[in-house]
């Protein structure tokens, strides 16, 4: 009986030493474990931390990264009196660039036009969709879905723009001779009285086709090159961008490569016997080819 006693007592002995011995192992440091070892050993032992397998960790995306956009409206009539509705995104980092590539252009001209539009064109996606939609939602094909986006390009009033040689104060805009409020903001197309003038946009006078969406406001060869990227990123390649005289001067216009335009007057005549037809989209609700100008002479496609 005391044997027994004695046998018991003794396996009880080295079961205690033994989880002692399990208990002391981690502090052995220079041995089978280190710090790394000691961390996830004592996890095992806290049961108020939880321990996520290595497939459920999820990485958090870092929030500088997250980019700022603004939401844009943009609401018009169009040729039949049927108000519209576009809905879209731009990024406001977007709006930096593109400004600065078109300031930082180095040839003042027409082919300012082209470099603007290959740098924007992606960034305006949104907005591309939000026309997209508007098409299909109205069943719009051909002429009639290049009316409803020039329509709405229209419906935004016009804005001087100037490279500051000669700036806001000092230009004479056509045969009007009218200084214009130098306050850059977009004049609605029913609103009388001068437009605004947005001075020092070099370095040829033309805002980009991203900064006239995010700021609607622009003039001629900012409406026209606008009016030209929205239609090619739709798929329209008959669009162009040309430019000319009229009576007031030097201008731009939105072009289209066609047979059958609706009307027959503002046309230029190619060498390979295509004609491209102009479209004022200034101001008003001007249609494909509808006589605008009394003078229209030296005209050219600069953008195809």
């Amino acid at each position: 009986m005391t044997r027994n006693f004695f046998d018991i007592s003794r396996w009880v002995f080295w079961i205690l030493v033994a989880i002692i011995g399990i208990l002391l192992l981690p502090y052995f440091k220079n041995g089978l474990y280190n710090d790394e070892k000691l961390i996830t050993w004592t996890q095992h032992f806290d049961t108020l931390q939880p321990i996520m397998d290595e497939e459920e960790i999820i990485e958090i995306e870092d929030s500088t990264a997250v980019h700022d956009s603004i939401s844009i409206t943009w609401e018009w009539s169009d040729y039949n009196n049927k108000w519209h509705k576009v809905h879209f995104k731009l990024d406001r980092e977007d709006l930096h660039k593109s400004a600065n590539n078109r300031s930082t252009y180095p040839n003042p001209g027409p082919s300012i036009w082209g470099h603007m539009y290959k740098f924007d064109r992606n960034k305006l996606a949104s907005l591309v969709k939000a026309y997209k939609d508007g098409i299909g939602k109205n069943k719009l094909s051909g002429l009639e879905a290049m009316n409803y986006v020039v329509s709405s390009i229209q419906h935004i009033g016009y804005t001087y723009i100037c490279d500051g040689n000669p700036g806001c104060g000092e230009a004479s805009f056509g045969e009007s001779s009218r200084r214009p409020e130098e306050d850059c903001r977009p004049k609605n197309i029913n609103e009388n009285g001068t437009p605004g003038c947005c001075d020092n946009v070099g370095p040829w006078a033309v805002y980009s086709p991203f900064e006239f969406a995010y700021m609607k406001t622009g003039d001629c060869d900012t409406k026209a090159l606008f009016a030209y990227t929205i239609l090619k990123e739709l798929g329209f390649s008959c669009a162009r961008v040309i430019h000319g005289d009229v009576e007031a001067g030097a201008h731009a216009m939105l072009g289209i490569e066609t047979q059958n335009a609706p009307y027959h007057h503002h046309v230029i005549h190619q060498l390979n016997g295509e004609k491209v037809y102009a479209w004022e989209v200034t101001s008003g609700k001007n249609k494909l080819g509808q006589r605008i100008w009394t003078t229209f002479r030296n005209w050219t496609v600069e953008l195809d």
